[in-house]
């Protein structure tokens, strides 16, 4: 007869519990980081398209030729929609704000200057809220 050989070759359930510990830990990880990124790359177009409707506003409202005829009475706030693939639940507040104020660049002349405020608020997460703002200044 041969001798017992206590020589075994394998795993002890406590290795492959540890290393399944460590796997699902590292998994975890991983998961973690991925999902930060794809919301921060979702924030990241909502800003972009924040910019976009401020601009395509400013422009919409306020074009070449047309700054000089409007005045405070063209303050006003409404909804928009910051991102159409979210359908309702993803919209912004867009508030347009116009003041009268006089610059003296050389501190000598006072130029009067329109101030044309756009600013868009949204809730881009339930405890995150978002703005942008874009200002001209038109001289009168």
């Amino acid at each position: 007869m041969k001798p017992v050989s206590n020589n075994n070759r394998g795993f002890s359930i406590i290795e492959v519990l540890v290393a399944t510990a460590v796997l699902s830990i590292s998994l975890i990880a991983v998961v973690a980081i991925i999902r930060t990124g794809t919301d921060i790359q979702v924030s990241v177009q909502h800003r972009q398209a924040a910019r976009l409707i401020l601009t395509s506003r400013l422009e919409e409202r306020y074009g070449a030729g047309t700054y000089n005829t409007f005045s405070k009475n063209d303050d006003m706030t409404e909804t928009v929609p910051i991102d159409p693939r979210a359908g309702d639940t993803l919209k912004g507040t867009l508030d347009t704000v116009i003041d009268s104020i006089a610059v003296s660049p050389d501190g000598v002349i006072s130029i009067p200057v329109k101030e044309v405020t756009l600013t868009l608020t949204w809730q881009e997460t339930p405890d995150l809220t978002d703005t942008l703002s874009i200002t001209r200044w038109v001289v009168e």
